[in-house]
């Protein structure tokens, strides 16, 4: 007769649980290695940056979706205002995932640190409330802006929130950039998310309201709802927010796409208004623009390079991760310890 698993091995357990049964929904490929085969950080990361130590870009925070048993799903955002930050919509609305922060709001943490697993990281604050952009879907496919909102429960006063670009700017190809969030090093390396890294960056290409970045540094699963700051005027201002890459390969060189915020300017604005009683600040800025960079269009754009609602794009998704790498070793400890007990 088999005996009850000792409260230790349940949480080992459903820790366990919750990291196999996690994949970004757009590809079945599963992630490897497993989290108990200790990877090691390597430092040269987003993919092709540096770790911060959280010394710098600190207003680029992370986002714990709390799963239990200490596992969570790692996003990034970036505080726009004391009281609110800005994401990508995957990172808060993604049933088929089990993502539904819009409902249980309080499962979200935002919180900070040279690493944000549990037993190293700042908790600023939960979430309050949640609006998604009213096109999104609640999946990650063409037509759907890849953006959220977060009203805090606590307003974080001791950071400095940024600025969104001007909506009389426009990106240009050719721009220059930083890219920060908590996401892998590499594709697949799991045990490597967590960690507060910035990378340089440019822009290779805009199609509607998306830009892509790379070279030399580019986004992997876990930037997710990052910022790209562009200098503007020198002030760092936030351009775009992290979404997807067109394979779940993770490039340093090309393929990671962000929202371009100034096409959804007034969205942006009025829904901050609409959370804590005031709009966007205006921030320095360059450029000719035509005065249509804020327009957030009522019509799908159509999709880059053969991506449609029947061939979902690969997210820059939120990865399990546990709170630190477990090894064999323990893991076979611990199932001896609870095989003795009754």
């Amino acid at each position: 007769m088999s005996q009850p698993l000792s409260p230790w091995s349940q949480a080992l357990f459903s820790m366990l649980i919750a990291f196999s049964s996690f994949s970004c929904e757009m590809d079945d490929q599963a992630y490897e290695p497993l989290p108990w085969q200790g990877i090691e950080v390597d430092p040269n990361a987003i993919v092709g940056g540096t770790e911060t130590n959280y010394e710098s870009w600190q207003a680029a925070v992370g986002l714990w979706y709390d799963q239990g048993g200490n596992a969570g799903n790692v996003c990034t955002a970036t505080l726009i205002d004391p009281a609110v930050v800005i994401t990508a919509a995957h990172c808060v609305d993604l049933p088929g995932q089990g993502i539904d922060a819009i409902n249980y709001p309080s499962k979200i943490d935002i919180v900070g640190g040279s690493s944000i697993l549990p037993e190293n990281r700042l908790v600023y604050s939960k979430a309050s409330s949640i609006v998604t952009h009213p096109s999104w879907r609640g999946e990650l496919v063409w037509g759907a802006t890849d953006l959220a909102m977060i009203k805090l429960a606590s307003p974080i006063t001791s950071l400095t929130p940024y600025g969104v670009r001007n909506p009389e700017d426009i990106v240009e190809v050719g721009e220059t950039g930083k890219i920060v969030g908590y996401g892998m090093a590499a594709t697949n390396q799991i045990g490597t998310a967590g960690y507060h890294r910035v990378g340089d960056t440019s822009v290779l290409s805009l199609n509607a309201g998306l830009v892509e970045l790379g070279d030399p540094a580019g986004t992997c699963q876990g930037d997710s709802g990052g910022p790209f700051f562009s200098k503007r005027a020198g002030v760092w201002v936030l351009t775009g927010v992290t979404s997807f890459g067109m394979t779940t390969t993770c490039l340093a060189n090309r393929d990671s796409w962000d929202v371009n915020v100034i096409k959804y300017w007034s969205w942006i604005d009025s829904t901050l208004n609409a959370m804590v009683g005031h709009g966007l600040t205006p921030v320095a800025g360059e450029g000719e623009g035509d005065g249509e960079g804020g327009t957030d269009s009522e019509d799908d754009p159509p999709p880059p390079f053969g991506v449609n609602s029947e061939n979902p794009v690969d997210c820059r998704c939120h990865v399990v991760v546990l709170p630190r790498a477990l090894s064999v070793l323990e893991v076979l400890i611990g199932l001896w310890l609870s095989s003795g007990e009754t």
